[in-house]
């Protein structure tokens, strides 16, 4: 907006040298916001008294119109208020920014997030052993966490900060050499860091406000990528990389499928597999998820979910899904029962069964 004001502060400059009406200066003003603004395909209707004596206009840009007039002794009338609406941008801002602060926070900040108690809970379900040592599974994830945000990811770094959070509660200081905590991340299993995701992010989905879910219901939001790793043999044993890369060219590559609880933005469950091979696909990994949804939930996912085995079983569970239309299946409006404009109501004809289902299924 302060581009308009200048923009209105020189033509009152230059309407002062010309001698230029009032009208006539207020009336070019607008005429250049309206045209910049459609420019940027955005829509503004303007409300005023008719115009007596002064000239209307009209712009047309980019297949749209508007008519503008008012009563120049009447104050210019400002446009209709928008309506209020969840913005990404700030949402996205305020993440970032606690993301900032912990990375900035001295010491180690998952210490109070985290606690060590919730931490050897999960290794001793797990059925991980470990002894008495000062890197210890709880500490050696608050350190790895810390790395993780810090903007310098060394291993100097984070052993660093662990000296810092050790001397400022009063602790022996521990030696600087980066050997023990290297070895002590390669000791964490698995199944500790997957259970305490999992654990941390129903909890904070249990304890949402009713307010934040939609019409009552726990929307769930279930997405699929991929990621690499290190080159080393035993990586490439367990996640082979693609058959289109030449063998010494490229990296081992995960897929990931995840579950996440639209409410509070936490992920619920996840399930990793290999790039390529039977039953590695996204439709196949979620399918491993199915335990996270209940009665009553909303799946939302994109078209590679959309099949008709898919949303039979989830059907079948009692969850709703909400799909994008798949590439492959042809949609006709005109066909169905008319609900409204671009919705209806069609039946899909049952598929023969696929392989991977078994018949009692």
């Amino acid at each position: 907006m302060l581009r308009y004001v200048v923009r209105n502060l020189r033509s009152s400059v230059w309407a002062l040298k010309s001698k230029e009406t009032k009208e006539a200066a207020a009336l070019r003003f607008v005429e250049r916001w309206a045209r910049d603004r459609a420019g940027k395909g955005v829509r503004y209707e303007w409300h005023g008294r008719k115009p007596q004596d002064s000239t209307q206009l009209r712009v047309k840009e980019k297949g749209w119109s508007s008519a503008v007039g008012w009563d120049w002794s009447q104050p210019v009338p400002g446009r209709r208020p928008a309506l209020a609406r969840c913005n990404p941008d700030r949402i996205q801002c305020q993440v970032q920014s606690h993301l900032r602060r912990l990375a900035q926070a001295p010491g180690l900040p998952f210490a109070d997030l985290l606690s060590a108690e919730r931490v050897e809970e999960a290794a001793d379900r797990q059925g991980h052993r470990f002894r008495d040592r000062l890197y210890s599974p709880w500490v050696t994830l608050w350190v790895f966490l810390t790395q993780a945000l810090d903007p310098d990811h060394s291993c100097r770094q984070a052993v660093a900060r662990l000296l810092a959070f050790l001397v400022g509660r009063g602790l022996p200081a521990c030696s600087p050499d980066t050997s023990g905590y290297c070895k002590a991340r390669g000791r964490l299993p698995e199944g500790v860091l997957a259970r305490l995701t999992r654990d941390t992010g129903r909890e904070a989905l249990e304890q949402a406000s009713p307010a934040w879910l939609w019409k009552g219901h726990r929307v769930k939001v279930a997405d699929g990528t991929t990621v690499s790793m290190p080159d080393t043999p035993d990586n490439q044993k367990e996640f082979p990389q693609a058959a289109t890369q030449k063998a010494g060219l490229g990296f081992p590559i995960a897929r990931l499928v995840v579950v996440f609880s639209l409410a509070v933005g936490t992920v619920l469950d996840a399930a990793l597999g290999r790039y390529q091979g039977k039953q590695t696909g996204e439709p196949a990994l979620f399918r491993l998820l199915h335990d996270e949804l209940g009665p009553g939930d909303v799946v939302l996912a994109d078209r590679c979910f959309c099949s008709y085995a898919e949303v039979a079983l989830l059907v079948q569970q009692g969850v709703e899904a909400v799909l994008r239309q798949h590439q492959r299946r042809r949609t006709d409006f005109r066909l169905g029962r008319r609900l409204g404009r671009r919705d209806h109501v069609v039946a899909w004809d049952k598929p023969g069964r696929p392989d991977w289902m078994d018949e009692a299924t």
